[in-house]
């Protein structure tokens, strides 16, 4: 198997001990559904360490609406997963996550995974050699719970620890044990995972904080890089570090696109402000005029407003979003993708008919989505278009779980802005610089690859 162009950009989660964990997985699990469309899982836990594994290949809702658990069951926690895959791993339930397995001492284990590993062909060849373990699919994420099964330690904690100190790349996991419901991040934080507490007292990990909202459970702390935060079965926090090295690099795209505008990051940054400070930036960097300014929604939207707010230009919905197809950034191929976008926007041509628009998007990849829109907003009777960017250039492929394609499939990395703007046939197209965006965030700890090339593998 070749699993080094596999990746993932997914949502996890897990609730612990909660009267009510039926209901609450599937409504934090819908509220990361954007984090992946192509399925999910979940799987239910008792108090006698019985699993239920439920999988779908759709989205949460409509999944789940009419799934069912006996009360006799005694259901008292959950983990679940939300799949979007990048190559190697289809609509399948197989590819689905959470996993599990039976450890040699009968206690069963649960795992659900966020990211991409990068020594994937050393550590399958590792498993062979020490296992008859048996793989189903050609997705990293499967790796994991064999290279924990095979460690020779009788601590189930010092299994996890061994296991993933042979792991090279990103991950967030949450983990159900007989023992410990586990959160862990990887050594640079890449892929983010926070600890929350719900009215009931019971405790819950999430790739965001929009889960807790949804479920209004309040923030504890981030689950910091490298860390591995275990809760016992009195309820009980603990907390070791499993790397010598831990430094925070948490993903740039996390406040750009991925992570939902009600979200907090790293404790304190509210996701909403971040991008609205983002917007102010970009005025500054390249101020233009303009009748309107409209967003692409939806992460656009606060940055649009944050660039309204100092600019005193208006902004306006011109582009509706449809609220019944998923997003084309993490559409499986272009086929699908293209199809998407037709059916996504709605644009509203009473702000767009003969106007001169600033319209404002959170990142160029391909380029593809933004041709359509600006062939869309034209056939609408649009004036003069300029293009701000709430993220710098992609110029590199992502090998840390997002699926930014090839390098030269990445249009900033064949073209310069100018460029891309004659070939758009707008007035003018300006990224944010990645100092600014870094100055906007007040730290530099924070993996910019896809910016600079800067893969860090010094770390990983």
């Amino acid at each position: 198997m070749n699993y080094k162009q596999i990746g993932e950009k997914c949502g996890i989660i897990a609730i612990k001990q909660s009267s009510n964990v039926f209901s609450e997985i599937i409504l934090g699990l819908h509220s990361i559904q954007h984090r992946g469309q192509e399925g999910g899982g979940i799987i239910f836990i008792n108090d006698n360490n019985d699993f239920f594994p439920r999988y779908i290949d759709k989205l949460v809702m409509d999944g789940f609406r009419n799934e069912t658990i006996n009360q006799s069951d005694n259901i008292t926690s959950a983990i679940g997963h939300v799949r979007y895959s990048t190559s190697g791993a289809k609509t399948n339930s197989c590819f689905n996550q959470p996993s599990y397995t039976t450890l040699s001492d009968n206690k069963k284990i649960a795992l659900a995974h966020n990211g991409t590993l990068i020594n994937t062909d050393e550590l399958y060849k590792y498993i062979k050699d020490k296992s008859d373990y048996k793989f189903v699919s050609d997705i990293d994420s499967e790796i994991i719970l064999p290279l924990i099964k095979i460690q020779e330690a009788t601590d189930i904690l010092l299994k996890i620890k061994k296991g993933l100190q042979l792991i090279k790349g990103s991950f967030a996991l949450t983990i159900m044990h007989d023992d410990y419901m586990i959160g862990i991040r990887d050594k640079l934080g890449i892929r983010p995972l926070s600890l929350g507490k719900l009215p009931s007292g019971s405790y819950i990990f999430s790739s965001e904080t929009a889960s807790f909202n949804t479920l209004n459970a309040t923030l504890v702390r981030d689950v910091y890089p490298g860390e591995m935060v275990y809760i016992d079965y009195n309820n009980n926090i603990h907390s070791e570090y499993i790397f010598d090295t831990q430094k925070k690099r948490l993903c740039l795209f996390e406040y750009l696109y991925f992570a939902r505008s009600d979200s907090i990051l790293e404790e304190n940054n509210s996701i909403y402000e971040t991008r609205k400070l983002i917007g102010k930036q970009l005025y500054k960097e390249s101020p233009s005029d303009a009748d309107v300014i409209i967003p692409i929604p939806d992460s656009g939207i606060p940055t649009a407003i944050g660039y309204s707010q100092i600019s005193e230009i208006p902004m306006e919905f011109g582009i509706f979003r449809s609220q019944y197809t998923g997003r084309t950034f993490i559409e499986p191929n272009d086929k699908s993708r293209n199809i998407a976008i037709k059916l996504k926007y709605i644009i509203n041509n009473s702000v767009i008919k003969n106007k001169n628009i600033i319209l404002i998007d959170d990142s160029i990849v391909r380029g593809n989505t933004i041709f359509k829109i600006i062939a869309l907003l034209k056939e609408h009777g649009a004036n003069q278009i300029h293009i701000k960017i709430a993220s710098p250039e992609i110029k590199h492929p992502c090998i840390y779980g997002i699926d930014i394609p090839q390098k030269a499939e990445l249009i900033s990395s064949r073209l310069t802005p100018d460029e891309i703007a004659k070939k758009l046939q707008v007035a003018s197209l300006s990224f944010i610089k990645l100092e600014g965006l870094l100055d906007v965030l007040k730290n530099k700890n924070y993996c910019t690859a896809c910016f600079n090339g800067n893969y860090h593998k010094e770390y990983l």
